[in-house]
């Protein structure tokens, strides 16, 4: 009985690590551009506010003064052959993506989405917003 519990066992282990797995992923190695002068896409903020919000701060006097709520991160990673202009929208009071100009990025590209491992190894998911393989002329048009 014992062995059938044990055969039961090792089955439901070997039927998850076959069917629970993850897709496989075509990883990519590229590295983060200045989002603001690089030589792909026109000048890009790096961080751009949504919109106002609707609220004022607590403790604030000013009857005008309004603050975003969230924000837009734009990146621009190259890979080997091609450039993605990428961004990432975020509440104003998170935290950005931990990743830098010039920082050597892992990350794989899944549909319209890109995503990037950042420093501490998490995966951040941005939006594609313009890609541009490498020969061509008419880069960032």
């Amino acid at each position: 009985m014992k062995r059938l519990g044990l055969v039961l066992t090792l089955a439901a282990a070997i039927g998850q690590g076959s069917f629970g797995a993850d897709k496989e992923r075509a990883w990519q190695q590229g590295m983060l551009l200045n989002p603001e002068n690089n030589a792909y896409f026109k000048s890009v903020d790096k961080t751009e506010g949504l919109g106002e919000a609707g609220f004022r701060a607590a403790g604030t006097t000013d009857p005008d003064a309004r603050h975003d709520v969230s924000v837009q991160d734009n990146y621009v990673v190259d890979s080997g052959d091609a450039a993605y202009l990428v961004q990432r929208v975020r509440l104003s009071s998170a935290s950005p993506a931990k990743v830098y100009i010039t920082m050597q990025v892992k990350f794989f590209v899944e549909k319209k989405k890109l995503f990037i491992v950042d420093k501490d190894g998490r995966q951040v998911e941005t939006k594609i917003v313009k890609q541009t393989s490498k020969g061509s002329v008419a880069a960032g048009q």
